[in-house]
């Protein structure tokens, strides 16, 4: 399995459309066979926080291999694998 990096975008519904905070985005590192898998397991993930904090609005997201990033730190970033259901303060959203 190979390690892919997905990125959820939400919306706060409740801040103003001129909040720097109004939109904002969560990555998680997700271990998966396929990238598809991997963007479908965080796409999963990420309706069932929505459907805990109806507030936040799940825009869309993005999945990319983790491998070649090289400018990015991604020591912080949560790691996962494919059908682990974590907490929401396990994944830092």
């Amino acid at each position: 399995m190979e390690h892919f990096i997905y990125s959820a975008w939400f919306r706060d519904t409740t801040a103003t459309p001129d909040d720097q905070d109004r939109d904002w985005v969560a990555c998680i590192c997700i271990q998966a066979t396929t990238a598809q898998q991997a963007q479908d397991w965080g796409d999963t993930l990420a309706r069932s926080r929505v459907e805990r904090a109806p507030s936040d609005l799940f825009i869309s997201s993005s999945v990319e291999p983790e491998h070649p990033i090289t400018n990015l730190d991604l020591r912080s970033v949560p790691r996962i694998i494919v059908g682990e259901t974590p907490t929401d303060e396990a994944l830092g959203w």
